[in-house]
Formats: C-alpha cells, sequence, structure tokens
C-alpha cells in the first residue's frame, strides 16, 4: 500500500513516464505550473454539463493535440 498523498503519488508517476516522440503532462508538482487542470469532457467544447473528470495525466504525440491515454489515478 502506498501512503504518499495522492498529489505527490501523481507527480512521480508523471515525471517517471517517458516516451520518444510524446509529452506527459500531469496535474501535480512542477508540471502543473505549464499544464494547469487536464479535463476530460464530451461534445465540440469544454463547458459546464459536458465534463466528465478532471484527470491526472496525459500523454499527447509532441507537436499535436492527438492524445494518447489519459490517465486517472484514484
Amino acid at each position: 500500500m502506498n501512503l504518499k498523498p495522492h498529489g505527490e503519488l501523481t507527480a512521480e508517476i508523471g515525471k517517471g513516464l517517458k516516451f520518444e516522440d510524446y509529452d506527459v503532462y500531469y496535474d501535480h508538482g512542477p508540471s502543473s505550473e505549464n499544464v494547469g487542470r487536464i479535463i476530460s469532457y464530451f461534445g465540440p467544447k469544454n463547458a459546464q454539463g459536458t465534463q466528465l473528470s478532471y484527470l491526472d495525466i496525459a500523454i499527447v504525440k509532441k507537436n499535436s493535440n492527438k492524445v494518447i491515454t489519459l490517465i486517472e489515478i484514484y
């Protein structure tokens, strides 16, 4: 069992994920200063009533907006 606070664990996992040609964004620790919140939503735009979740980690193809995976750590 991991007893670290949720944000600390998310930052540790996010820092450890490294993939060639992909950027890893996470919403805790130093990355969050540049990322902000990672929000999943449905429909053409992020608006009240379309939000599904605030996510912890996103892996995105470099120089694009193509999301490879979205991760929520419970």
